[in-house]
Formats: C-alpha cells, structure tokens, sequence
C-alpha cells in the first residue's frame, strides 16, 4: 500500500508550479490585473469581484514522465529513477492556492479606491537529493563521503484584508498602493537547516551533525496521534502583519505605449499564538539507514519510520519566543503597445525573492479583443530553466458580468506526465459604468 501512497504524492509534487501566474498582468480588461500593479485603473467605474480562485505548483526536479512506466492500463514508478533525476544542489517543491470572495473597486474623477478579502495558502519546500539518497539507496554508495540531508518548509495560510487607491497625477502618469493587513492562521518555517552526514568507509557507521530547527503556529505535533491543525479553523487570531504593495503606471506614444512597475508583497507575519518548536542539534553516530524494503512492502517498520528518525536524530521540542516570516517581495517591470485598436502586445521582466534568491522570468503576450463582450490571448513565459510554457487567457462579458480563466502553460492539459509546471485562474466579475477616458 505504502508504494501507490508514494507514487501519488510524487505524482502531485512534481506536476509543479507555485510563483504568480505571469497571464493575469496582461488582462487588463479585468479588475484582478490591479493585483499585480495597484497604479493600474479598471475599465469600469464599479466593479464587485465575486469568487475568484488561483492554484499553482512547480516542481524543479523531475516530471512523472521520468519516473513513471506505463504498461497497458497499469502505472509503475522507479524510485531509482527519481532519486537519480535529483539535483544535487538541492531541489524545490512548490504550491500556492489563492481564494479571493470578494473585491470592490470603484472610480472618482482621478482617484479610484478598492477594498478586497483573500486566503492564500503558500508553501516553498527545498530538499537536497542526498536526502533521498540516503533513504533508498542506503549509505553504501557515500563511502567517505559527506552529503547535506537537511530540508526546509516554509509554509503559511493567512487571510488578507487590503486596501488600494490608485492616483493619476497627470494625464500621461498614474501611481498606487495598496496596504494589506494580514492574519495569520497557521505556519511552519524551518529557522536552521544544516544536516550532514559522514560514512564511515570502514565500518559502514554513519556520523550526524546538526542544526536543525522547525518552528510552527497553529500546527500541534501530538506524539502518537500525528498533527493537528486545529489553528486553521481561526478566522482571525492574534498571529497579525502589514504588507504594502506599491505600483506605476506611464503612458507613451499618444498612449499606445503603457509602461508598468510595481513591486509587490513587501511584509510578514508575527507569530505568537500557539507557537512550538522541534529542534536538532549535537553530533549522533548510528548505523545505516536502507528504506527499500520499507517503501516497497507494508508494515508495521513503515509506521515506527517517524519514531526511528526521531530518535537517532534526538529531535526535541523546545519552547520559543515569537518570530516573523516573510512574504517574498515580487517585482513587475513591462510594457504593453496597442499598435492597433483591440491588439494588445506586451513583455514582461518579472522577480520573486526567497531567503535572499532571486528567481527571475519573461514573458511575451499577445492579445485581441473582440469587441466588448471577448478576449483572447496567447503568453509565452521562460522561467526556472523551463523554455516550453504557453499559455492562454479568456475574458467572456454578458451584461455586466464578466468570466475569465487563465493559465500560464497549456502543455499539461494535453501532455500531463510531461510538464514541471500548471497553474490556473478563474473568477466572475460585475462590471457597469464604462468610463469615458482611458487612464491606464
């Protein structure tokens, strides 16, 4: 049983794709574009946003196309392949699942305000493939050597209350912000990560060094009775934050021309409520781990893995003092040119920071609009070394209600063992009171 629990959640990891989809700056014709600049003015004087939901994941590793034999109607997975298709400088796992119920935007001359409430759920996950490794293939292949096994998760739900206004300070130019007060429901963030281990090439023993440390809120590890989450179901708690969200908008060329700046999810969170602690920390020598025949048969050993670990890694809990995580700030530099009324071509710089990286994309995009009630359009993205995302927007209005769906990379909808990366968007707006100038 054990090996199909494995193969799924292999499966869904590596279908990956967690940064903010690149299609939503473009669609302009929607409210949610103000999202991604907050100097950005909505087409319509009133807009009330109803549900709206984005998901994303990214896996920087391998596809399931890698790891995966398909035999008439029957799937078979290799965890020899997925270990050796690990980077060794380290491999990430992303998530993100955004649920936005409302939003209000509406116009006055020159000033336009919006007020909106979100969940997100975000999650960056980063592990080393000796970690895996390890666990398989045993600590006879790393005779003499030292390898790094030491995960980290950063991974946090909270609700978002924001509030925007965006300002044209002369015909050409529009500035915004939007503040967001933040309410944090649960978290887990690892503080230190540093694990490595030394085999012994003449007696096989192994040599743990550590400094390890795994801090949580709202999330209770109870020994024997697994974890529990019992913090998510606050709606708002005393774990609280700011961010700010500030943007540009330029207009040139008898306004064909729109060039756009922003940067986006600048704060963090305080955690205090329902704080816990694990840490790992001391030099441990053990014999060697060989996992094999665990993964691949039932048993009670695959249900004793969590207490072994803990044990010979002497993994305590510790009391802690609150502590902060971050946002990851996201940075927006483009241009958008309308050679013609309803054609829309644009390219993208985009940047999201983490733990002092920074990962880089591009994207170009083409839209048409077709008169009032349709829009499609076409967005090739590079980003994290993948050169195969293409994606596609839609926007539908009937009435004054307007549908749209977006994604960043079509190819898993057609090709899905194939791809690193998927995210998705849609949502329903209302929309009445076109405005008479157009000042973004």
């Amino acid at each position: 049983m054990q090996r199909y629990i494995l193969f799924v959640l292999l499966f869904v990891s590596s279908l990956g794709f967690a940064q903010q989809d690149l299609s939503l700056h473009f669609m302009h014709n929607i409210a949610q574009s103000n999202f991604t600049n907050p100097s950005s003015f909505n087409r319509y004087k009133v807009n009330v946003s109803l549900p709206s939901f984005y998901s994303g994941f990214y896996h920087s590793a391998f596809t399931p196309a890698d790891v995966v034999d398909i035999q008439g109607t029957t799937m078979f997975v290799s965890l020899d392949d997925m270990v050796n298709q690990l980077k060794e400088e380290g491999n990430i796992l992303q998530t993100n699942l955004h649920f936005d119920p409302i939003a209000i935007s509406f116009m006055l001359p020159k000033l336009q305000f919006s007020l909106n409430y979100g969940v997100r759920v975000n999650s960056h996950i980063q592990y080393p493939k000796g970690l895996f490794s390890l666990l398989w293939e045993g600590n006879g292949t790393n005779l003499g050597e030292t390898i790094n096994i030491a995960p980290s998760f950063d991974i946090m739900a909270f609700h978002e209350i924001g509030l925007g206004v965006a300002v044209e300070i002369q015909e050409n130019l529009s500035v915004g912000g939007r503040l967001r007060y933040l309410s944090g429901i649960a978290t887990t963030y690892t503080d230190a990560s540093e694990v490595s281990i030394h085999t012994n090439p003449e007696f096989y023993q192994l040599t743990a060094t550590t400094n390890y440390r795994q801090l949580a809120s709202g999330i209770t590890y109870d020994n024997g009775n697994g974890v529990d989450f019992g913090g998510l179901s606050a709606l708002f708690g005393s774990n609280t934050g700011m961010a700010i969200d500030l943007g540009a908008t330029y207009r040139l060329l008898d306004q064909k021309l729109k060039l756009q700046a922003s940067i986006l999810d600048l704060g963090a969170i305080t955690w205090d409520d329902n704080l816990n602690a694990w840490e790992s920390q001391g030099s441990f020598t053990f014999e060697g781990l060989d996992l094999k025949d665990v993964l691949e048969e039932d048993g009670e050993d695959f249900e004793n893995l969590g207490d072994t670990l803990q044990q010979v890694f002497n993994i305590e809990e510790v009391s802690t003092s609150s502590f902060k995580t971050s946002l990851g700030g996201k940075y927006y530099l483009s241009g958008i040119f309308t050679p013609v009324k309803g054609l829309h071509l644009g390219a993208l710089l985009y940047g999201e920071s983490y733990r002092g990286s920074l990962y880089p994309a591009f994207a170009l995009s083409a839209k048409k609009d077709l008169g009032k009630i349709f829009s499609a359009g076409l967005v090739y993205s590079m980003r994290e070394k993948a050169f195969t995302n293409l994606g596609a927007n839609l926007m539908l209005r009937l009435g004054g209600v307007q549908l749209f769906a977006l994604t960043d990379n079509l190819i898993p909808i057609f090709n899905p063992l194939n791809t690193q990366n998927f995210n998705f968007r849609v949502g329903l707006n209302v929309a009445v009171g076109k405005k008479e100038k157009k000042v973004n």
